[in-house]
């Protein structure tokens, strides 16, 4: 069963003059299927070799940190890249 990801945003060091976002779900990513390892009606088939998962966030601050969670029971994984992508004011 895929995990359930989440993220929590926290802008200027969780500066308590500042409205800081709830825990935002990222949702689940599939792991990709492998030949010789997929079980069928369980594995993902088609999925990238290398998942992404893009989420827009809304927020303002000079400094921001992401701290991502699950409610998985399986062994740690590691997040291998992440990319933000700052529109100053708002605007493009």
């Amino acid at each position: 069963m895929p995990e359930l990801l989440r993220i929590d945003v926290r802008y200027d060091f969780e500066d308590a003059n500042l409205q800081q976002p709830s825990t935002f779900p990222v949702g689940s990513i599939l792991e990709p299927s492998l030949f010789g390892t997929a079980i069928f009606a369980i594995s993902k088939f088609g999925t990238p070799e290398v998942p992404m998962k893009r989420i827009n966030l809304l927020g303002s601050g000079f400094s921001n940190s992401f701290k991502f969670t699950s409610n998985d029971i399986n062994p740690p994984y590691s997040i291998q890249g992440m990319y933000v992508d700052l529109i100053p004011a708002a605007r493009r």
